[in-house]
């Protein structure tokens, strides 16, 4: 062998431990990111390891659902519940909904699994997914595993998020949580990614999925979601005037319509009817949103008071992105005063404008906005607050930006701070965020009702079919088919030239 050949072949044995190297961080990265996933599910489920149910306020109508899909599964389909014909005005649970979700414990009761345990594991996978996404959404958005981690430990335990899940107990909007991260990560690329790559095109299939699987979980949701995109839009200003923003939001539009026709276009055909939208309006619609002052708590003790007319903050659900989340962004607003963030880049200027957003949806949530002026005014501003159905939703879209500002904050604490100091605080983040949780969780606990399902407690509320359909829902069912099916082929398609180009 001479010297060439005993030179390449030391080459190739380094490059080779190189890679076996690296093959072996990257297996215990992933092992380390599984570990601190499955914690973040684990402290939010502690209420699921009880032996009996916390009684939210929409849990019976939750339960009810769940009991109509699963004797709808092999006798109907699309399977549609409809709405509880004697609830009072105002109760948002009684709307009509996709009930998509629903399939999930469905099954588990088609298998023989008891109705109360269905739906605990129903919400210990709406965790685990919502953990799973935030982290996959997060990452791709600061390309920082810490960073995103960090983010999803901030939303998993979001007390909005756990508030709609142990003391509303909406098994609906639970799962919309899970989605929304895909929304605000796409409209975070569709700013700080160069508008020439390959991948900025693509950005409107996230959108579609986003949007869609929203619409198929809660109607209320998908409707504060689109405000916010829309106040991120106008006050993102020239920079949502390019002309590819224009084919992606295009492109996500007219696919979301047409993938999702067969349940939007009964839903608002039902709308027309006055009963239908009177049935979801409150008494006093301005009454049920909250005090700006509200976001600032940094203890939450789990009440359940929605009208805050009548006892102010005295019992006020947790409608709060958590202590934790408002300390970051009182930093980013105290470093915008001191001038570390004049550059002009995308994430810099989209985390300054998030806060404007924030606020607008601040005031879009109180008490103070007048609301008053569309209640009763006309049948399509009845028909807007129906979808709605109060003040307290936009408080969600609030907690989901703020929280995106808080991970901004956190990827440019390293870039200008330094990797120290971005660990110490992310530290100190996890500590707060820990605290905050334990206690919250734990007042949940103790001031819920208890429903025994063993004691024969469970009372879910009977949901009727809808069973006879019109030709227009048949027609929006093979609208929505076709497009399913299109968008399939064109996957499939793009999959094979990609194939061919490598």
């Amino acid at each position: 062998m001479d010297s060439e050949e005993a030179f390449s072949l030391k080459g190739r044995r380094m490059e080779n431990r190189y890679h076996a190297v690296a093959r072996k961080q990257n297996k215990t990265a992933v092992k380390w990111n599984a570990f601190c996933l499955l914690l973040i599910v684990g402290v939010v489920s502690v209420p699921l390891m009880t032996n009996y149910l916390l009684g939210g306020n929409d849990l019976m109508v939750s339960l009810g659902r769940i009991e109509a899909v699963k004797q709808g599964i092999g006798n109907t389909f699309p399977i549609r519940t409809g709405v509880w014909p004697t609830a009072d005005y105002g109760y948002g649970a009684a709307s009509f909904q996709a009930d998509v979700f629903y399939l999930i414990p469905a099954l588990l009761r088609f298998l023989g699994v008891g109705l109360g345990t269905a739906y605990k594991l129903s919400l210990f996978l709406a965790n685990l997914l919502t953990a799973l996404i935030a982290f996959s959404c997060f990452r791709k958005c600061f390309r920082r595993t810490d960073v995103a981690m960090a983010g999803s430990m901030l939303y998993t335990w979001c007390p909005c998020r756990l508030d709609e899940m142990y003391v509303n107990g909406n098994l609906g909007e639970t799962a919309a949580w899970i989605f929304l991260p895909i929304i605000i990560s796409g409209l975070i690329r569709l700013y700080t990614m160069e508008q020439k790559e390959e991948e900025y095109s693509r950005l409107w299939i996230p959108f579609t999925v986003g949007f869609s699987l929203l619409a198929l979980s809660s109607t209320s949701m998908l409707a504060v979601t689109l405000g916010m995109t829309l106040f991120i839009l106008l006050l993102m200003g020239k920079r949502s005037l390019g002309e590819q923003i224009f084919l992606v939001l295009g492109r996500t539009g007219v696919t979301f319509m047409l993938i999702n026709a067969w349940f939007l276009l009964p839903m608002l055909l039902r709308l027309r009817n006055v009963e239908n939208v009177q049935t979801l309006l409150a008494g006093d619609f301005q009454a049920m949103g909250t005090y700006p002052v509200q976001y600032l708590s940094v203890f939450q003790w789990g009440g359940r008071g929605t009208s805050y007319f009548e006892n102010g903050l005295a019992g006020a659900r947790a409608m709060v992105p958590g202590a934790a989340v408002i300390a970051l962004v009182l930093i980013r607003i105290w470093g915008i005063y001191a001038g570390k963030y004049r550059e002009k880049n995308g994430q810099t200027v989209l985390g300054n404008r998030l806060l404007l957003v924030c606020l607008a949806l601040i005031v879009l949530s109180s008490c103070s906005f007048p609301w008053d002026f569309f209640q009763d005014r006309n049948m399509i501003c009845s028909i807007l607050l129906s979808f709605l159905q109060s003040p307290t939703k936009w408080a969600i879209p609030v907690c989901l930006s703020l929280v995106m500002t808080a991970g901004i904050t956190l990827g440019q604490t390293a870039g200008q701070e330094g990797e120290k100091r971005c660990r110490i605080l992310i530290l100190a983040v996890t500590v707060v965020s820990v605290g905050t949780t334990q206690f919250f969780i734990g007042n949940v606990l103790k001031t819920a009702a208890c429903i025994w399902p063993q004691a024969g407690d469970l009372n879910p509320v009977p949901m009727p079919f809808v069973t006879e359909e019109s030709m227009v829902w048949r027609l929006s069912e093979l609208i929505s088919a076709v497009a399913v099916c299109g968008c399939v082929v064109m996957s499939i398609v793009r999959g094979r030239n990609r194939v061919k180009e490598v």
